[in-house]
């Protein structure tokens, strides 16, 4: 049996997998079709090449839960006066590549990264594969669904390759499908979530 890790349920634990497994196995289509389709999927997608470097640290992991902790804290006391928290790009990266070092993935993962633009996310990462390095890009939105942020793929980019629209609609079902999927439950009294410029912004009473 499986052991559990610790802060990481393992529904969600087996839908990263799942959806990794599902981009693994469209990779390894591409490279048995020959050698141009390799050196296309290789190459860095045009999205990833714009995005701003975000910097990893250790202090933007801990300030992420200590603004999630300040949320709940504030949306708890119902003041019933408006509330906004902001919740950097830096600060999401940072936590999701801890939580990634947590995981025990089907291929390794690198170069993670999160840039926040208007009403969107844009997530690069480069997979290893085969020893090639294969960089992957993909944009997204954040979305309420009861009490939970639930994250929605609308585009994915292997290398320079665009993934067809059916593989993005199975990695969305893997989301759905899991209970917990790529959700993350957000604190009583949000009414909003939105994507600005560099953030993350949970607003409510």
């Amino acid at each position: 049996m499986e052991p559990s890790e610790p802060g990481v349920p393992k529904k969600r634990r087996g839908c990263l997998r799942g959806c990794l497994l599902t981009l693994l196995v469209l990779i390894g289509i591409l490279l048995l079709t020959g050698g141009g389709l390799a050196f296309l999927i290789t190459r860095t997608p045009t999205v990833a090449k714009k995005m701003t470097p975000v910097p990893v640290t250790a202090d933007a992991a801990a300030s992420f839960d200590a603004k999630i902790q300040e949320a709940e804290l504030l949306f708890s006391e119902s003041l019933q006066q408006p509330i906004r928290v902001e919740i950097t790009q830096d600060e999401v990266t940072a936590r999701l590549v801890q939580e990634l070092e947590r995981r025990e993935l089907p291929i390794p993962i690198s170069h993670f990264q999160v840039n926040l633009k208007k009403d969107m996310m844009q997530i690069s990462a480069i997979l290893k594969v085969n020893g090639l390095n294969v960089p992957v890009v993909a944009t997204a939105e954040a979305l309420i669904e009861g009490n939970e942020a639930v994250v929605e793929i609308k585009d994915i980019q292997i290398g320079s390759f665009p993934v067809p629209s059916f593989v993005r609609d199975q990695i969305n079902d893997l989301i759905k499908k899991e209970a917990e999927g790529l959700k993350f439950e957000l604190p009583q009294g949000v009414k909003s979530i939105s994507i600005e410029e560099g953030m993350i912004v949970l607003e409510g009473f």
